[in-house]
Parts: structure tokens; C-alpha cells; sequence
């Protein structure tokens, strides 16, 4: 039996380790397909690291395009099978809210398929996450072209996690809350505390892809940068990283961000991280303060006994539709990951005891 294993991120990728270890697979056995340029780093001796690339030949549906797309879909069909050799395989996926996870678990030799952990939405309870990701409903007319280009190999309604799976891989105790079939590997040695690090080094920031999303404006996610920018140079605060996350492909919306820290330059030293830095794995070895909106790192981070403070306090102060953005995340949120607010007035109270 072959196992194919879909990873975009660190995280992913840790996790599809951990499944291959726990289930103490032959490395020979085990396919890496990454996806949004994600780079298999360290990859056991053994495994493979392939890309599906004719998936991506599959177009926007409409008749005029029925041909090509039957075409395409027969010629993916056909690499997976020729990756395979012909044998049966295990597919490993974060999520099921794209058509080319569905045309890969509905393949005749996938034998079914299991999630991975991937981030904050690994910790909904099954079900929870219609609250952030609602099942996109399909048109008569959508359902019908899928139906006419795949047959049943696409369901009628995409939802972020399908029915049907085998297993829930997940990292930590709090992991898919709830879920049958549900199995806690431990966090990876990448992503624990190595050493006590002793001095705390300058603070991190850390985007999330919220303009693309369409989760929240620009101008209040600059609005909420220059907020904490202000609460840092108040604190004396002299150095500042920050990391775009990888998503993050709108250049108007950078451009606009970068301008903001450009006017800062005069009071607060600010330097971006390199877009292969691993926040995960850089909390191991570093101990420092992270600043998110709601990204993933800031989990792990939180995980490995650091301090993660949000700052969706600011945006929702320019821009009160984001509240359902804040709503919609899983219920552990607030008891890994403080509040901007709450951590001020903690800060403020300690300065008027020790003044005291």
C-alpha cells in the first residue's frame, strides 16, 4: 500500500511525518506532494517528493471547455495511476475545500483518506468550521457540469472537511475536539521549547492573508499595525520583525504596509523575515513575543510556552464587520492567545503596583 501525503506548510509537513512514524510506514511507501510552493525540507531517506502537475490543466467549466477538461482529467487520472504503479494508495489531506483534493480521493486506487493537522482550523469540533469556511453551495447548473465533466468524483456541495474520512491525525490533545476516528500524535521536537533561551529577543509580527480572504479592509489592517507600532514605541521598544504570510499576493496591500513601517524608520528599528523562515520551528530555539491577527504560528508558538498577543482588538476598532471574523474562530482561541487589550491593562496595573 502506497500513502500520499498533500502538505502546504511546516505544519502539514510535520504532521505527515509524525503519521508515517506513529503508523511505522517504509519510507519507500510514502509520496510528498506539496502544494503553494512549500519546500519538503530534511525529507527521510526513502521517500519521494512528487507534484501532480496535470491537475492544474483543469479549467473553468463550461461546455466550450468540456473537451478539454474530460481530456485533462484523464491524463491526471493516468499520472497518479503511473506514480503509483498501479498499486492502491492512502491519501493525507489538511482539508477537503478544493475540487483537485476531491478528484484525488475519488481516484479508483485511493483506498480512502485521513486529515492532517494544519493550523487553528484542525481545532473546530466536526462541523464548527462552517462558522469560518461555509460549505460552498453549488448552482443547478454548476452541479450539473460537474457532473457532466467528472461524474460523481466531485460532491455536489464543497465542504472544508468531507464525510467519509478514515482518520484525524492530530497534534495535540486539543486537536479536532470531538471527532470520531480521531488520533493524537504529540507535538514534533520542531515544534517544542528546546531551551529555556533566556533573554527575550525583539518582538515578531505576523500577517495573515486577511485582504485576500476578504476578511478584512486594508486600510484596517494598516490601521491596527500603526496602533501596535504606537504601543511599541511608547514601550521603548527598538526592534520590530515582522513576516508576510504566504498568501499574502496582493502587492497594492504590501505596498501600502511597507509604506506604514517606511514612516516608522525614525523611531523603531523594523526588518522583514525571509519568506522560508519557519516561525514554528523558530520558537524552539528563540524566545520572543509574537504579535498575530489569527495566524497559525501563533498556535504553535502558544503551544511551545510562548507569549502570543493578537491585535484583531485594533482592526475591529476600524472596521466592526471583522467581529465575525473574530467569532468564527475555534473556541480554544481565547485560552491560547491574549488580547491586545487585556495584555495592556495587565502591563499598566504591574507598573502601578511596582510604583506603589
Amino acid at each position: 500500500m502506497n500513502h500520499l501525503f498533500q502538505v502546504h506548510s511546516s505544519t502539514t509537513y510535520h504532521s505527515a511525518l509524525a503519521v508515517c512514524r506513529f503508523k511505522k510506514l517504509t519510507w519507500s511507501d510514502c509520496f510528498f506532494v506539496p502544494i503553494r510552493g512549500f519546500v519538503c525540507s530534511d525529507l527521510p531517506e526513502g521517500a519521494s517528493v512528487v507534484q501532480l502537475s496535470a491537475r492544474s490543466g483543469i479549467v473553468d467549466l463550461s461546455l466550450r471547455t468540456l473537451r478539454k477538461n474530460l481530456y485533462t482529467l484523464h491524463k491526471a487520472d493516468k499520472e497518479l495511476e503511473d506514480l503509483m504503479k498501479g498499486e492502491r494508495f492512502e491519501f493525507y489531506v489538511p482539508q477537503t475545500w478544493h475540487d483537485t483534493s476531491h478528484l484525488t480521493l475519488s481516484h479508483k486506487l485511493c483506498a480512502g483518506f485521513s486529515y492532517l493537522e494544519e493550523g487553528w482550523t484542525s481545532y473546530y469540533k466536526f462541523g464548527g468550521i462552517e462558522r469560518a469556511y461555509p460549505t460552498k453551495e453549488r448552482s443547478l447548473l454548476a452541479h450539473t457540469l460537474r457532473l457532466l465533466f467528472f461524474r460523481n468524483r466531485l460532491p455536489s456541495n464543497l465542504s472544508f472537511f468531507h464525510q467519509g474520512y478514515r482518520v484525524a491525525y492530530g497534534l495535540t490533545d486539543m486537536s479536532f475536539p470531538h471527532w470520531e476516528h480521531r488520533v493524537v500524535l504529540g507535538l514534533p521536537d520542531s515544534l517544542k521549547v528546546l531551551s529555556d533561551s533566556g533573554t527575550e529577543t525583539s518582538p515578531v509580527l505576523v500577517f495573515d492573508a486577511l485582504v485576500e480572504l476578504g476578511k478584512a479592509s486594508i486600510e484596517s489592517v494598516v490601521y491596527a499595525v500603526s496602533k501596535l507600532l504606537d504601543r511599541l514605541v511608547e514601550a521603548n521598544t527598538s526592534f520590530l520583525r515582522y513576516k508576510f504570510h504566504g498568501a499574502q499576493t496582493d502587492e497594492t496591500s504590501k505596498s501600502r504596509l511597507n509604506e506604514l513601517f517606511e514612516s516608522y524608520e525614525t523611531r523603531i528599528q523594523i526588518e522583514e523575515l525571509a519568506a522560508e523562515t519557519v516561525l514554528e520551528e523558530m520558537v524552539s530555539s528563540e524566545n520572543f513575543i509574537m504579535y498575530t491577527f489569527n495566524s497559525a504560528a501563533g498556535l504553535y508558538a502558544s503551544l511551545a510556552g510562548r507569549k502570543v498577543i493578537s491585535i484583531n482588538e485594533f482592526v475591529l476598532e476600524a472596521d466592526p464587520a471583522y467581529e465575525h471574523e473574530v467569532k468564527s474562530l475555534p473556541d480554544v482561541f481565547p485560552s491560547l492567545i491574549r488580547n491586545v487589550s487585556a495584555e495592556t491593562e495587565a502591563t499598566e496595573t504591574s507598573h502601578l503596583v511596582g510604583s506603589n
